[in-house]
């Protein structure tokens, strides 16, 4: 299993979920993969692994709900608007990718050693 952290930005509602079927369903995951290295596993490019997931992962809808209220608060007084992060447990990634992907895992450590 792929273990993501997902949680708001005030930090008031967070949580773990399973983005496994994620990367089991990701066209190019050997480049969204490096996207992901560049970014710390977590930034703007994950977030689209919490969209896959709503419907499917109860924090991720909590969370996803509570910035919407915010954002509706924010909207009527003038506010910031908030958002999330998502972040990827990079050691259960590679450990997935070296199991089921075994071509990718080589190919991106090939890289890492040039």
């Amino acid at each position: 299993m792929i273990t993501a952290t997902i949680a708001s930005d005030d930090q008031s509602v967070r949580g773990t979920f399973d983005a496994s079927p994620y990367f089991a369903n990701r066209p190019d995951l050997a480049a969204f993969v490096r996207y992901l290295e560049e970014d710390n596993f977590g930034g703007g490019i994950a977030d689209e692994i919490a969209y896959a997931a709503e419907g499917n992962e109860a924090i991720v809808d909590q969370v996803l709900a509570h910035c919407s209220r915010l954002m509706d608060a924010a909207h009527r007084n003038g506010g910031e608007y908030p958002g999330f992060e998502v972040t990827v447990n990079s050691d259960e990634l590679y450990a997935w990718l070296q199991h089921e992907r075994p071509s990718i895992y080589q190919a991106l450590h090939a890289i890492d050693k040039e």
